[in-house]
Parts: structure tokens; sequence; C-alpha cells
């Protein structure tokens, strides 16, 4: 944290539908922010990312979710519970 972070648009475009709680698992956060900007936001191969652990919400690190809140930036507790759904409802 505390680091500069390059913003995408896309993270700031989600950001009120997410506070408003509107995006509720991470498929509908891919409807706001596509997966290679999830990717490059967290220093992770497009490709790998779209094809294989964009689909698995419980692959994700836990630095992976404390620097999509930043990048998001929301409060972490938020993009756990957005992880908590989406595991839950596979």
């Amino acid at each position: 944290m505390g680091e500069d972070l390059p913003k995408d648009k896309y993270f700031e475009l989600a950001k009120p539908y997410i506070k408003r709680g509107e995006i509720n698992d991470l498929f509908q956060l891919y409807s706001y922010v596509p997966k290679k900007s999830v990717a490059q936001g967290l220093g992770l191969n497009s490709s790998s990312f779209s094809n294989f652990k964009s689909n698995h919400p419980e692959d994700f690190k836990v630095k992976e979710l404390i620097k999509l809140a930043e990048l998001l930036d929301v409060d972490v507790k938020i993009v756990f519970d957005i992880f908590l759904r989406s595991i839950a409802d596979q």
C-alpha cells in the first residue's frame, strides 16, 4: 500500500457500483472491468488469467485481493465479500 499504482479507467468506472453494492460477485465485476485490465493491474499474464484464474476465484492469493482493492480504491473487506460470494456461487 502507499505505492502509486497505475489507474485503469475501468477501475474508476466500477468503483461507484461497488460502493453502492451493485457488484456482488466477480463475474459482475468483469462486466465493468475487463479481465485483461484486472490481469494487468495485478501484474499477471493476461492470457492465462483470462483462460484459467479468472474463472476460479478460490485460486486468488490474499495479496492479489489487497492489490485489487487498491486498484478499485475500495475497502479490502468489500473485495473479500465479492470473492466469497463468487466462491459460494460456484
